[in-house]
């Protein structure tokens, strides 16, 4: 049976409407996107039309119809018709990507037929009238969420070009992967004599906090290497070459970030450049920089190494922790945990190790 197949029809208009009323744009789930937080979709829609200060002033509306009347009081910029299902598709998949509740419930209605009851003639439809965008976004967002790698939807046609190198990027990483693609921050034996114990003051406080890299900017570090190479890394013969060579020994306690929400956090590639040329750059991006020189034979770039440029907060967002079994690493979701039975698991961990 296909999961949902009991729902016929699924109607939603107020957030508040039951069992739907989160797929409203104006339903208070907060999203991430380019490194802002943006406290609904209705926000990141209306602050879309315009950047700068007046994106800023949308963006910080203290509810969603507040910044639906700011959006309507301004002039949209240019391209904005051709963009709109374009922006609103962007808002509502960061949405249904990192609130997994979210997503469960939308995969929960199976092939049933998705509309925003309203009489908005392009984004509702009110069973007589209406192009359903809305409705198309939503069915489109399930297609993804259902299977990764898949072409099909309401919205192909209109997001092909724009959206595909995107959702190619995304797909390719899924299938290397074998499954969810991760970001993983693995906890170095030089920074801690005790790596648990420094996960466990990370949940505790739940700040991943930036250290200080060898470029002398501070960052918080990530690899996006598939978590199978990572065990390699930590467990086996890349394990053995960077003791023999002096270098970073990873233990296998860390935390991890799925790759589409670590993306919309702002957390970048690194840039592997001459070291000379580092002081060249902005300082607002030196803290990218990862020295790759011919002359001296540095060369980091096997880690696969992305960054943030500051704390990053675990306690929010579809994070999840690290800890080994039995020579592999095992992610356990956060969203959701309480604290104390995540230590309860870094300490069993730690105690098998």
């Amino acid at each position: 049976m296909t999961e949902g197949a009991g729902v016929d029809l699924v109607l939603f208009h107020s957030r508040g409407d039951r069992p739907y009323g989160a797929f409203s744009n104006f339903a208070a789930t907060a999203i991430w996107i380019a490194g802002r937080k943006y406290p609904t979709v209705e926000h990141w829609y209306q602050a879309m039309k315009t950047v700068g200060d007046g994106h800023e002033w949308i963006r910080s509306a203290s509810t969603p119809e507040e910044a639906k009347d700011r959006g309507h009081s301004i002039q949209a910029r240019q391209y904005w018709r051709d963009e709109k299902v374009f922006i609103m598709y962007r808002g509502v998949l960061a949405k249904f990507r990192q609130h997994p509740d979210l997503a469960r419930l939308l995969l929960s209605t199976g092939d049933a037929p998705i509309h925003e009851n309203c009489d908005d003639p392009f984004w509702g439809f009110n069973g007589a009238s209406g192009e359903d965008w809305l409705g198309r976004v939503l069915t489109h967002v399930r297609v993804q969420l259902r299977d990764v790698v898949s072409t099909e939807g309401p919205l192909s046609g209109v997001l092909r070009g724009r959206f595909l190198n995107y959702q190619t990027a995304f797909a390719v990483r899924y299938v290397r992967n074998g499954g969810e693609p991760w970001l993983v921050h693995l906890i170095r034996y030089r920074d801690s004599a005790e790596p648990a114990a420094a996960l466990r003051s990370i949940v505790e406080s739940g700040v991943l906090r930036a250290t200080r890299q060898l470029n002398g900017y501070y960052a918080v570090c990530f690899s996006a290497a598939p978590v199978h190479d990572i065990e390699l890394r930590v467990f086996d013969v890349e394990a053995r070459l960077r003791r023999a060579g002096a270098a970073h020994v990873y233990s296998p306690f860390g935390i991890a970030v799925t790759y589409d929400f670590a993306r919309e956090l702002g957390i970048r590639p690194v840039l592997p450049l001459p070291t000379e040329l580092i002081p060249e750059l902005p300082a607002y991006l030196r803290f990218l920089t990862q020295g790759y020189s011919t002359n001296d034979l540095l060369d980091y770039t096997h880690e696969d190494e992305w960054r943030a440029p500051a704390d990053v907060n675990v306690r929010e967002g579809p994070f999840a922790l690290v800890i080994p079994e039995r020579r592999r690493l095992r992610l356990l979701p956060m969203a959701g945990s309480q604290d104390r039975a995540l230590i309860m698991s870094i300490e069993t961990a730690a105690s098998a190790q």
